[in-house]
């Protein structure tokens, strides 16, 4: 029997399988926002890459609404400060004064700055939330018809299949 480990969405390995299991109110909308986010803004990911799947329509637009405000909120931090010598603690001074408890968002962008400039990033996230209505982001059901539809001759299913 294996433990369990926190979850954390900065060092989780995107590597192979994970499996998350979280009960209600534990905040799983949060951790796949974390991750889709880490994946846009660390991983390099395009958006329309990234395949987010949930069980209702009403989780799923939850999960749309959120997963742009995550990346509105990253472009929105990286916006807010000048690129000058103190950008870190500048950065760190904007997450702790209005995304305070965050440690998510500070995390991210330490590492994203040190992976690349400060106005790169902001060019690429600008690109992804313009590309956001391309994301792939279904219900079990949603996306199973649209494999079914998109693929038919491949699968050799009826092309109108409900």
């Amino acid at each position: 029997m294996s433990s369990a480990l926190p979850f954390d969405a900065l060092t989780l390995s995107i590597d192979g399988t994970n499996l998350i299991e979280a009960s209600a109110g534990t905040g799983k909308t949060y951790g796949i926002a974390a991750l889709f986010t880490r994946l846009i803004v660390l991983e390099k990911k395009d958006i329309e890459k990234i395949l987010v799947v949930t069980f209702t329509k009403a989780a799923t637009a939850e999960l749309k609404t959120r997963l742009r405000a995550r990346l509105d909120e990253v472009l929105q931090a990286l916006e807010s400060v000048e690129d000058t010598d103190n950008l870190s603690d500048d950065l760190a001074a904007y997450c702790r004064d209005n995304h305070p408890g965050d440690v998510f968002l500070t995390g991210l962008l330490k590492q994203a700055l040190a992976q690349e400039s400060r106005g790169r990033l902001i060019v690429r996230l600008k690109a992804a939330i313009g590309q956001f209505d391309n994301a792939a982001i279904y219900t079990i059901h949603g996306f199973c018809q649209r494999i079914l539809r998109d693929y038919a001759f491949l699968c050799r299913a009826p092309m109108d299949v409900e």
